[in-house]
């Protein structure tokens, strides 16, 4: 069986976890958050399965990595391979649960760009961020689903198991403590919930962030795994989505080394290692940790040297976002920031249009970079590490000078001088 707790805007635990509710939270392996109307839905249909509860539980874990697709891509059109469906409703009852989910108005599928409704996709020279797709459908997510503000905490009164890590992609050849330290995590529920809805009364999130960030805590943990992207060698294990506010909660302390500016310093190399142009103030920028500045004044965020950090913390990410979409990961001539990237930086600028041009993924070709190095630091004196894309996390300071010096010598041999963070 599952309980169901009231977290909505008018619920006394939307402004503070209270101890019986966090009891129970904290003893169970299965814990959910979704809206009050599908929970009741899903009382009142038939279910597939004889055991209603198993049924459930398969249907809120695929709502988990809908909206984490809907997250990921920025949209709420998505194509979802049929592999993906069988694995999480089995090969025999995929389309019972697929026909609930349309009943529901949660999700229904339409037709793909060219107007086709089926598609295969080679798996070799898919262009899309899953590989091994076969045959897909293109579906949309149902906005009045995603925007449901009426939460409720769905409570299953399973025991914790203890961790175990699934590792796939067996050429992972990670160092052992890599592996214990994802098995040996766990985060303080009761401290990070609090924390996530501390953030959510500041307004530094909304709504939504709140909901997506609580589902990652429920499900890292219980969803052990470690595996490489799709299309790149990044590594992505169950804590590569939450958010940083969670990990300050922890049951181990870590220390943190990333790169200023590090997306932008990577393309330098990428341009030095491929022979595009490259303008020496572009260089200089990234070097000296002042790349988003550039474009600060141009984001919707009013932002003076008189504000507050917070403030500018905001403003940074708002233009960070910006320019990924318009510039390095898309390439939007109209925008405002690509039209000033390409004024103060033309060099750079002509370099991104033959990439755009040539269709070569350079998210893909940033992210190998950043892999090259990130997977190869290996901390000697810490019992435990993770890497986090651009970031290491590691837990004895003995390792600090020594990393830092790995990464200064990975872009001192193309001469690119490089700004680490460290806390």
């Amino acid at each position: 069986m599952y309980q169901i707790i009231n977290f909505n805007y008018k619920s006394a635990l939307f402004t503070q976890i209270d101890a019986t509710t966090l009891q129970l939270l904290s003893l169970s392996s299965d814990c959910y958050i979704n809206n009050r109307e599908l929970m009741s839905d899903l009382s009142n249909i038939e279910l597939p399965l004889q055991d209603r509860n198993k049924s459930v539980k398969k249907i809120l874990e695929f709502l988990i990595y809908l909206e984490h697709e809907v997250k990921l891509g920025g949209t709420s059109t998505l194509i979802i391979p049929l592999q993906v469906f069988e694995s999480y409703f089995s090969p025999n009852s995929y389309t019972k649960y697929q026909l609930i989910l349309k009943d529901l108005k949660i999700l229904t599928n339409v037709p793909h760009d060219d107007g086709s409704w089926y598609k295969y996709f080679d798996k070799k020279k898919c262009e899309t961020s899953k590989t091994d797709l076969g045959l897909a459908k293109n579906y949309r997510v149902h906005n009045n689903y995603l925007d449901n503000d009426d939460l409720v905490l769905i409570i299953f009164n399973n025991k914790i198991k203890n961790s175990i890590v699934t590792v796939t992609n067996h050429i992972l050849k990670l160092p052992k403590k890599y592996i214990n330290t994802i098995k040996s995590l766990k985060i303080n529920i009761g401290n990070a919930l609090q924390a996530e809805l501390n953030e959510y009364h500041k307004q530094k999130i909304n709504f939504s962030q709140l909901k997506y960030r609580i589902s990652r805590i429920f499900d890292a943990r219980n969803n052990r795994f470690i595996k490489y992207g799709k299309k790149v060698n990044r590594i992505y294990h169950s804590f590569s989505n939450i958010s940083k506010v969670t990990r300050q909660h922890f049951n181990i302390n870590f220390f943190e080394i990333d790169i200023t500016n590090c997306q932008p310093t990577l393309l330098i190399a990428y341009l030095v290692d491929n022979q595009y142009k490259l303008d020496m103030n572009y260089q200089t920028d990234c070097e000296n940790g002042t790349f988003y500045e550039r474009f600060i004044d141009l984001t919707d965020i009013r932002y003076s040297f008189g504000d507050d950090l917070g403030d500018f913390k905001e403003a940074r990410s708002t233009t960070k976002s910006i320019i990924y979409k318009n510039i390095f990961f898309g390439f939007n001539p109209r925008n405002k920031c690509n039209k000033r990237f390409r004024e103060i930086y033309p060099n750079v600028w002509e370099s991104l249009s033959k990439i755009k041009h040539d269709k070569r993924s350079l998210a893909a070709e940033l992210q190998n970079i950043e892999s090259l190095l990130f997977n190869s630091l290996v901390p000697k004196k810490s019992k435990y590490y993770y890497t986090l894309h651009d970031a290491i996390f590691y837990s004895s300071d003995g390792d600090t000078c020594e990393l830092e010096q790995q990464i200064v010598d990975f872009f001192a041999i193309r001469n690119i001088n490089v700004k680490i963070e460290k806390r």
